[in-house]
């Protein structure tokens, strides 16, 4: 089994040969990433479904993501760890993300804290970013992680 971090770096060389034609392709990361959840009905779902680094003291193997609302700009979710993370509890919490003056950079915030994450690549089913706030699982590695409809 590769190490969760080969997953991510691969999953992202890939992502970046696979054009995305429902989304603008002059769009910044920064505005497909809103794009991406403007597409999505209310109540649609989406999964974290790898991730390079931990939740507390719990990995991040799966968490359930339920759009609230979104606009060019702003992105309401309701997230719910779903399995394999004892650590967290599983009552569902209310996250904001936030476009940053910075392209391809977008603020979530929550009442476990705030974070910044960088786009790494919009495609039609997955989104692929990087926490800096996080630590990631592979010392000297970067903490990345995937969410797929």
């Amino acid at each position: 089994m590769l190490p969760i971090f080969s997953v991510v770096t691969v999953c992202t060389i890939l992502a970046t040969q696979m054009p995305s034609k429902a989304l603008s392709s002059t769009a910044t990361l920064g505005r497909k990433f809103f794009q991406f959840f403007q597409a999505l009905e209310e109540g649609d779902v989406i999964y974290t479904t790898k991730a390079s680094y931990r939740q507390g003291r719990s990995r991040v193997d799966c968490v359930k993501y339920t759009k609230i609302s979104s606009d060019e700009t702003k992105l309401r979710l309701c997230m719910q760890s779903a399995i394999n993370n004892k650590g967290l509890q599983p009552y569902p919490m209310k996250i904001t993300y936030r476009q940053e003056r910075k392209c391809d950079v977008v603020s979530e915030s929550w009442s476990g804290g705030k974070y910044t994450l960088t786009i790494l690549y919009v495609g039609d089913m997955c989104v692929v970013y990087r926490v800096r706030e996080k630590t990631a699982l592979t010392p000297g590695k970067e903490a990345c992680g995937i969410w797929r409809k």
